[in-house]
């Protein structure tokens, strides 16, 4: 299972990356909105930061939802920005969460939606 990780921190990014490959996860890393794009194909599961600094993860989300319907998308949002979670839903985000989030809070939501597509 791959999963694009769309993140522009870099210490979250490598924290994430490296707890998803610990339970064998392929995981992209993209710390752009248009390094995203050349990946999506690829994406089984997306986790995507909302605000970058080319754009938004919104973007990347419609584009992968249009060319990859069965992805599952996850949206990473800083308290304060002005996207709602009923937006995030409109878009085709299948998890909203707002940060600060737990590591293991992102692995588990992972592992359950590939148990469900190995099922």
């Amino acid at each position: 299972m791959k999963i694009l990780l769309l993140e522009d921190s870099v210490i979250v990014a490598k924290l994430l990356a490296s707890l998803l490959r610990s339970r064998g996860f392929d995981v992209i890393e993209a710390v752009s909105v248009a390094q995203a794009m050349e990946h999506l194909i690829d994406a089984d599961i997306a986790i995507l930061d909302y605000q970058l600094p080319d754009g938004n993860g919104l973007e990347v989300a419609k584009e992968l939802r249009r060319r990859k319907p069965s992805a599952y998308l996850i949206l990473l949002t800083a308290r304060g920005h002005s996207i709602s979670e009923r937006e995030a839903r409109r878009a085709g985000i299948d998890q909203y969460m707002e940060k600060p989030i737990e590591p293991e809070t992102i692995l588990a939501i992972v592992e359950m939606h590939s148990k469900q597509v190995a099922a």
